[in-house]
């Protein structure tokens, strides 16, 4: 007898999602090892984060022959129902520190790239504020029931599971949308065209899906405790719950592979506009590659009758000086004087950094 629908779902989208997951983060620590630069705590969270995912998606999927993820539950066994209790107290905590993981994954990323202004105030302010749900979250999901054994026991419950569970996931999708806005202000400061602004902007933007899953699971959420407002933790026969917990899954590789987008920025070697990029490959088929490779990679300066000096950078995008060549990529905004005063900012992801360093051009 094959699986149900739900079932063979819950399998198929957790596997693929887990599956991006990984590669997202081993993509990211390759580019970290491969270009030498030391691995930042926002890497360890983000591995964190992946563990976390693996966990939550690994249980999702063994839910489905043990517990009977997916089937009808008055069809389940005995030991089944029981499994099916166990699996779904387990994941509960695999979701809250995924998602909690890589929001300060995302936050250190942000603190170490814009560390100018007041931007890293705030950072830390919402640093202090995933810490807080994190543990206020799973200290109100350890003790829903108490004793805890109740959890895979029906018990009388000793929590207001709608308002518990609505007020979690309302509280993520907030603080997901305020962590993706968070580097719009920075960014509409860098002094470049308008285009390039809107690029950057959807870079860090990516992570727009999370809210797109978190506010699915929420829908289930909402529909499945709409059903018995006071349900004592007890399974339905629709299909309101297990949307709940296929979600959280989705909810938790994708955020796991949005948070690494940025920090690919290296793998692009140089090809930092389409223009380059194509230069690039036709250099490389070119007999003289080696030294065109070499010219090019050289950065440019305009000079200006009075000795006052344009950065060419608030047209383009330059290799810093000192940098690994094909690795870094710096954007630069603003005029540089005769005097070597800074631009404004420069900003990095990955290996782009964002400073104020005054830097003199030759």
């Amino acid at each position: 007898m094959g699986l149900p629908s739900a079932s063979s779902a819950m399998i198929a989208t957790n596997a693929i999602f887990m599956g991006l997951a990984i590669i997202a983060v081993a993509l990211r620590i390759y580019v970290r090892l491969r270009h030498n630069p030391p691995l930042y705590i926002d890497d360890y969270l983000i591995f964190l984060a992946l563990l976390c995912s693996m966990g939550l998606a690994l249980t999702d999927i063994i839910g489905v022959p043990l517990g009977g993820f997916g089937a009808e539950f008055t069809t389940l066994t005995v030991t089944q129902q029981l499994h099916f209790f166990k699996s779904l107290f387990a994941l509960q905590f695999f979701y809250i520190f995924a998602v909690a993981f890589v929001k300060l994954s995302v936050l250190y990323f942000y603190a170490r790239i814009f560390s100018v202004g007041r931007f890293p105030t705030i950072v830390k302010i919402m640093f202090a504020v995933v810490v807080a749900w994190l543990i206020s979250f799973f200290f109100a999901t350890l003790f829903q029931i108490f004793p805890i054994w109740c959890n895979w026991i029906v018990c009388n419950p000793t929590t207001n599971y709608p308002v518990m569970y609505v007020c979690q996931s309302v509280t993520d999708i907030v603080l997901d949308i305020i962590i993706l806005c968070l580097p719009a202000y920075s960014i509409s400061r860098l002094q470049m065209n308008l285009n390039k602004k809107i690029g950057l902007i959807a870079v860090f933007g990516l992570g727009i899906f999370c809210v797109v899953s978190s506010i699915a699971r929420l829908v289930y959420t909402a529909e499945y405790l709409s059903l018995d407002p006071f349900h004592n933790y007890g399974p339905s026969t629709n299909n309101d719950e297990i949307g709940i917990i296929m979600w959280s899954g989705i909810e938790a590789c994708a955020s796991t592979i949005c948070a690494n987008l940025p920090s690919y920025g290296p793998l692009m070697t140089k090809s930092r506009d389409l223009e380059y990029m194509v230069s690039a490959i036709r250099s490389k088929l070119s007999p003289h590659s080696r030294h065109s490779h070499h010219h090019s990679s050289r950065p440019h300066h305009n000079k200006s009758s009075k000795g006052t000096q344009l950065s060419s950078s608030s047209e383009r995008i330059v290799d810093p000086v000192g940098s690994v060549p094909g690795t870094s990529t710096r954007i630069e905004g603003g005029v540089r004087d005769q005097y070597g005063g800074p631009p404004e900012t420069e900003l990095e992801m990955g290996r782009i950094n964002v400073s104020t360093t005054p830097c003199v051009v030759a």
